[in-house]
């Protein structure tokens, strides 16, 4: 959910910091004179880097920048190809208070937002089927280690690479799906600003939804240059290999790369080639609503409400181990998400809420995409009756060719009331 982080904390009192036995803080000194040559100390502790050093904005202030991995610290600086779910986000910012962080103070600078996901297929398929983002190119990552590939802007990356290969080094099939927020102006939709907002499971579903927005314009096609040799069609062959060079849709204009997209997704299920970007935006939905509805044993059915700070260690289920109760088991709070209490099935389970308005949030900056609302109002082709319900509402013919048949009888028509005076249909 959220990884890797980097946040601050102003007006924190150095001492304080320097008397933990469990983090050891270092700093730059001349050799030969023991001169402090850069105030700032330095600590790297269970995967996260803790800094102290003075304010640049208050004169004698010192500031706390906190950056890393919160699932790496989970795991006492461990290995992060494991599931971090919501309640074990929860557990690392708690955690965090021991050292005098106070949630509601420490200010985000930057998140990861992502998730892990297991494909039916290796990583390096997946790899291969990326092609661009609306007019931005994927390319290969060059950060040391990881493997796969990368969009790269001023304000957010969006990342996907083999999550086990970073670890094991060995190709698998365990998918990082991930947008790094280099600017936190990116998230004001979601309301998120400070730690203490990461435990607010409005705001981490509409971390989600952020997350799926940032996968929509993603154009993706499962299919190599001998499989489109395969297709008889000469005009639709050329089509298929246009579409896999990612040139192609940098040079369109966005309306020319809407309609080209909505024609590239017919002719590929027509050709009964996989939907790549329909696999991955259901599996990183379901695997969100995993991590949000559930504990690590699967106990709790609803998500846990960590807003309250006034509760009692016992009435918040609270633990020093965690968030349990006296009884081991997570203590069951009802949220309501948007004012509403989350809808339950047969078994009692959370009905999924992602999947109930795909990319709707609450102030309704993000608006549900069109190819997901069905459309109920049938229109057919002016010319030959096809349905083309799903084209334009402002389309009245399916193709060049239907309108300009069109064009041509409506022409002919004319030209016979010019040449013989009558109104009469030629064609009759």
């Amino acid at each position: 959910m959220i990884d890797g982080i980097k946040f601050i904390v102003v007006c924190v009192v150095a001492a304080d910091w320097l008397r933990y036995t469990d983090m050891k803080f270092k700093g730059t000194y001349e050799h030969g004179t023991g001169e402090v040559v850069d105030k700032t100390l330095i600590c790297v502790y269970k995967g996260l880097t803790f800094k102290l050093k003075p304010s640049t904005i208050e004169e004698g202030k010192i500031i706390l920048e906190v950056s890393g991995s919160l699932h790496r610290y989970r795991n006492n600086g461990g290995r992060n190809n494991d599931d971090f779910n919501f309640q074990s986000l929860g557990e690392v910012i708690r955690s965090l208070e021991k050292y005098g962080i106070k949630a509601h103070e420490a200010i985000l600078q930057n998140i990861e937002i992502g998730v892990n996901i297991r494909l039916p297929f290796s990583c390096e398929r997946f790899f291969d089927g990326l092609i661009s983002r609306n007019e931005a190119i994927f390319t290969e990552i060059e950060e040391t280690g990881f493997h796969g590939k990368e969009i790269k802007k001023q304000e957010s990356n969006l990342k996907f690479y083999d999550k086990e290969r970073q670890q094991s080094g060995k190709p698998s099939n365990l998918l990082r799906v991930e947008v790094k927020v280099n600017k936190m102006r990116q998230l004001q939709s979601t309301e998120i600003e400070t730690l203490h907002d990461l435990t607010d499971a409005d705001k981490i579903i509409n971390a989600g939804y952020f997350l799926l927005k940032s996968l929509e314009s993603i154009i993706m096609f499962d299919g190599t240059e001998s499989d489109i040799q395969k297709i008889q069609d000469g005009a639709i062959r050329e089509n298929f290999l246009a579409w896999k060079l990612p040139g192609h849709w940098k040079k369109l204009k966005d309306y020319q790369r809407t309609r080209e997209r909505k024609k590239f997704a017919e002719m590929s299920e027509r050709y009964g080639f996989l939907n790549l970007h329909e696999l991955l935006i259901n599996t990183v939905r379901t695997k969100w609503n995993e991590l949000l509805n559930k504990n690590e044993s699967g106990l709790c059915k609803d998500f846990t409400d960590f807003q309250d700070n006034n509760l009692s260690e016992n009435e918040s289920g609270f633990s020093e181990s965690g968030f349990e109760n006296e009884s081991g088991l997570c203590k069951d709070f009802t949220v309501k998400i948007n004012g509403e209490i989350p809808a339950r099935d047969n078994n009692g389970e959370a009905v999924e809420l992602l999947e109930k308005n795909l990319f709707k949030i609450k102030n309704n900056k993000f608006l549900p995409k069109t190819d997901f609302q069905k459309n109920e109002t049938l229109r057919r082709c002016k010319s030959c009756g096809v349905d083309i319900s799903r084209k334009r509402p402002q389309s009245i013919f399916c193709s060049v060719r239907c309108r300009n048949a069109a064009s041509n009888k409506t022409a002919n028509k004319k030209r016979h009331v010019f040449e013989n005076g009558t109104t009469r249909d030629p064609d009759v």
